[in-house]
Protein backbone atom coordinates (compact mmCIF):
# COMPACT_ATOMS: atom_id res chain seq x y z
CA UNK A 1 0.00 0.00 0.00
CA UNK A 2 2.83 2.22 1.01
CA UNK A 3 4.60 2.12 -2.73
CA UNK A 4 1.03 2.77 -4.34
CA UNK A 5 0.56 5.80 -2.38
CA UNK A 6 4.02 7.33 -3.29
CA UNK A 7 3.70 6.16 -7.04
CA UNK A 8 0.10 8.38 -6.71
CA UNK A 9 2.20 11.05 -5.08
CA UNK A 10 4.84 11.17 -7.49
CA UNK A 11 2.21 11.17 -10.66
CA UNK A 12 0.28 13.54 -9.18
CA UNK A 13 3.54 16.07 -8.27
CA UNK A 14 4.09 15.13 -12.61
CA UNK A 15 0.90 15.38 -13.31
CA UNK A 16 1.33 12.19 -15.27
CA UNK A 17 -1.18 9.48 -14.52
CA UNK A 18 -0.22 6.34 -17.21
CA UNK A 19 1.99 3.51 -15.84
CA UNK A 20 4.13 3.50 -12.23
CA UNK A 21 5.07 7.31 -10.67
CA UNK A 22 8.86 7.75 -10.92
CA UNK A 23 10.43 10.23 -8.80
CA UNK A 24 9.50 13.61 -9.23
CA UNK A 25 11.17 15.49 -12.56
CA UNK A 26 9.26 18.41 -13.61
CA UNK A 27 9.52 22.41 -12.05
CA UNK A 28 6.77 23.75 -10.54
CA UNK A 29 6.33 26.96 -10.50
CA UNK A 30 4.09 29.64 -9.58
CA UNK A 31 2.35 31.83 -12.23
CA UNK A 32 0.18 35.03 -10.96
CA UNK A 33 -3.61 32.90 -11.94
CA UNK A 34 -2.41 29.46 -12.37
CA UNK A 35 0.62 26.86 -11.22
CA UNK A 36 2.69 25.31 -13.99
CA UNK A 37 3.80 22.27 -13.83
CA UNK A 38 5.99 20.69 -16.67
CA UNK A 39 4.17 21.73 -19.90
CA UNK A 40 0.28 21.66 -18.04
CA UNK A 41 -0.63 24.83 -15.99
CA UNK A 42 -2.77 23.53 -13.01
CA UNK A 43 -5.84 25.73 -11.65
CA UNK A 44 -7.33 24.68 -8.53
CA UNK A 45 -11.30 25.76 -8.09
CA UNK A 46 -12.06 24.84 -4.37
CA UNK A 47 -15.52 24.89 -2.00
CA UNK A 48 -15.51 28.27 -1.13
CA UNK A 49 -18.97 27.76 0.82
CA UNK A 50 -21.28 24.63 1.45
CA UNK A 51 -24.62 24.51 2.39
CA UNK A 52 -25.25 23.10 6.29
CA UNK A 53 -27.36 20.24 5.56
CA UNK A 54 -26.46 17.37 2.95
CA UNK A 55 -27.98 14.34 1.39
CA UNK A 56 -25.80 11.22 0.60
CA UNK A 57 -27.81 11.12 -2.31
CA UNK A 58 -28.58 13.48 -5.10
CA UNK A 59 -30.62 13.26 -8.10
CA UNK A 60 -28.90 13.28 -11.92
CA UNK A 61 -30.13 14.78 -15.03
CA UNK A 62 -31.73 11.47 -15.80
CA UNK A 63 -33.89 11.43 -12.10
CA UNK A 64 -31.42 8.53 -10.50
CA UNK A 65 -29.94 8.72 -7.22
CA UNK A 66 -26.51 9.13 -7.90
CA UNK A 67 -23.38 10.01 -4.94
CA UNK A 68 -23.73 13.69 -4.01
CA UNK A 69 -20.34 14.39 -5.66
CA UNK A 70 -21.30 12.81 -9.07
CA UNK A 71 -20.77 15.80 -10.65
CA UNK A 72 -17.32 16.22 -10.00
CA UNK A 73 -16.17 13.02 -10.89
CA UNK A 74 -17.13 10.81 -14.13
CA UNK A 75 -19.46 13.98 -15.09
CA UNK A 76 -16.86 16.18 -15.95
CA UNK A 77 -15.34 14.97 -19.07
CA UNK A 78 -11.53 15.68 -19.22
CA UNK A 79 -8.41 15.45 -17.43
CA UNK A 80 -8.39 16.26 -13.70
CA UNK A 81 -8.33 15.33 -9.82
CA UNK A 82 -11.24 15.80 -7.18
CA UNK A 83 -10.02 15.88 -3.42
CA UNK A 84 -12.47 15.85 -0.90
CA UNK A 85 -11.10 16.16 2.66
CA UNK A 86 -13.77 15.39 5.42
CA UNK A 87 -12.52 16.62 9.15
CA UNK A 88 -14.11 15.81 12.69
CA UNK A 89 -14.18 19.33 14.73
CA UNK A 90 -14.42 19.82 18.13
CA UNK A 91 -18.52 19.88 18.96
CA UNK A 92 -18.05 21.66 22.23
CA UNK A 93 -15.83 24.64 20.87
CA UNK A 94 -17.83 25.30 18.27
CA UNK A 95 -21.21 25.24 20.20
CA UNK A 96 -19.34 27.66 22.86
CA UNK A 97 -18.78 29.27 19.79
CA UNK A 98 -22.75 29.81 18.35
CA UNK A 99 -23.77 30.02 22.17
CA UNK A 100 -21.93 33.42 21.98
CA UNK A 101 -22.94 34.44 18.49
CA UNK A 102 -26.35 33.44 20.07
CA UNK A 103 -25.99 35.67 23.22
CA UNK A 104 -24.47 38.40 21.13
CA UNK A 105 -27.41 38.36 18.85
CA UNK A 106 -30.28 38.31 21.38
CA UNK A 107 -28.13 41.65 23.47
CA UNK A 108 -28.34 43.89 19.90
CA UNK A 109 -31.60 42.77 18.71
CA UNK A 110 -32.60 46.37 19.30
CA UNK A 111 -30.65 47.41 16.38
CA UNK A 112 -30.63 44.43 14.29
CA UNK A 113 -34.38 44.01 14.97
CA UNK A 114 -36.77 41.25 13.93
CA UNK A 115 -34.45 39.60 11.89
CA UNK A 116 -31.87 39.59 14.94
CA UNK A 117 -34.45 37.92 16.80
CA UNK A 118 -34.91 35.17 14.44
CA UNK A 119 -31.26 34.29 13.64
CA UNK A 120 -30.74 33.88 17.50
CA UNK A 121 -34.01 31.78 17.92
CA UNK A 122 -32.59 29.50 14.86
CA UNK A 123 -29.38 29.31 16.97
CA UNK A 124 -30.92 29.08 20.29
CA UNK A 125 -32.67 25.57 18.66
CA UNK A 126 -29.85 24.86 16.55
CA UNK A 127 -27.92 24.03 19.08
CA UNK A 128 -30.32 22.44 21.49
CA UNK A 129 -30.84 19.69 18.97
CA UNK A 130 -27.61 19.20 18.38
CA UNK A 131 -27.26 18.54 22.30
CA UNK A 132 -29.92 16.85 22.74
CA UNK A 133 -28.93 14.13 20.02
CA UNK A 134 -25.60 14.27 20.49
CA UNK A 135 -24.73 15.55 16.85
CA UNK A 136 -20.87 16.28 15.84
CA UNK A 137 -19.72 19.33 14.21
CA UNK A 138 -17.75 17.86 10.18
CA UNK A 139 -15.90 20.27 7.99
CA UNK A 140 -15.33 19.58 4.13
CA UNK A 141 -12.90 20.74 1.72
CA UNK A 142 -13.46 20.20 -1.80
CA UNK A 143 -11.15 20.66 -4.77
CA UNK A 144 -10.52 20.37 -8.01
CA UNK A 145 -7.39 20.48 -9.87
CA UNK A 146 -7.52 21.11 -13.70
CA UNK A 147 -4.63 20.84 -15.72
CA UNK A 148 -4.43 21.82 -19.68
CA UNK A 149 -1.62 22.50 -21.96
CA UNK A 150 -4.51 24.85 -23.75
CA UNK A 151 -5.61 28.26 -22.31
CA UNK A 152 -8.79 28.22 -24.10
CA UNK A 153 -9.41 24.98 -23.08
CA UNK A 154 -9.19 25.56 -19.74
CA UNK A 155 -10.87 28.15 -19.50
CA UNK A 156 -13.30 25.77 -20.63
CA UNK A 157 -12.85 23.60 -18.03
CA UNK A 158 -12.74 25.72 -15.03
CA UNK A 159 -16.43 27.26 -16.56
CA UNK A 160 -17.38 23.84 -16.43
CA UNK A 161 -16.04 22.88 -12.72
CA UNK A 162 -18.01 25.70 -11.43
CA UNK A 163 -21.43 25.16 -13.51
CA UNK A 164 -20.75 21.54 -11.70
CA UNK A 165 -20.40 22.36 -8.17
CA UNK A 166 -23.05 25.11 -8.46
CA UNK A 167 -25.50 22.39 -9.20
CA UNK A 168 -24.11 20.14 -6.22
CA UNK A 169 -26.39 21.69 -3.32
CA UNK A 170 -25.38 25.50 -4.28
CA UNK A 171 -21.99 24.67 -3.54
CA UNK A 172 -20.10 28.15 -4.01
CA UNK A 173 -16.77 27.62 -6.62
CA UNK A 174 -13.67 29.79 -5.72
CA UNK A 175 -10.98 29.99 -8.54
CA UNK A 176 -7.79 30.03 -6.58
CA UNK A 177 -5.38 32.73 -7.40
CA UNK A 178 -2.28 33.28 -5.86
CA UNK A 179 -2.77 30.06 -3.76
CA UNK A 180 -2.91 27.35 -6.60
CA UNK A 181 0.82 26.37 -5.54
CA UNK A 182 -0.35 25.77 -1.40
CA UNK A 183 -3.89 24.31 -2.79
CA UNK A 184 -1.86 21.72 -5.33
CA UNK A 185 0.50 20.67 -2.16
CA UNK A 186 -2.40 20.49 0.16
CA UNK A 187 -4.43 18.19 -1.90
CA UNK A 188 -1.38 15.46 -2.30
CA UNK A 189 -2.09 12.27 -0.37
CA UNK A 190 -1.34 12.62 3.18
CA UNK A 191 -1.63 16.19 3.67
CA UNK A 192 -5.41 16.76 3.96
CA UNK A 193 -4.88 17.88 7.00
CA UNK A 194 -3.71 21.03 5.53
CA UNK A 195 -6.87 21.57 3.40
Amino acid sequence: VEADITSLYYQMLNLEFRGEGTLPYKDIVNDKSSLIVGDKKLNVVSMAEFPEEIEPFDKNEYGVDAPFMFRLGIYLQFPHITVTSWCREDTLLNLAKLDRSANVTKAFTKVSGQGGAIKAAELEEFTAEVRSNDLKFISASVSVLLFSMSEQTRERQIQATRDAMRKTYNMQPLVEAFDNGNCFFACLPGAASDN
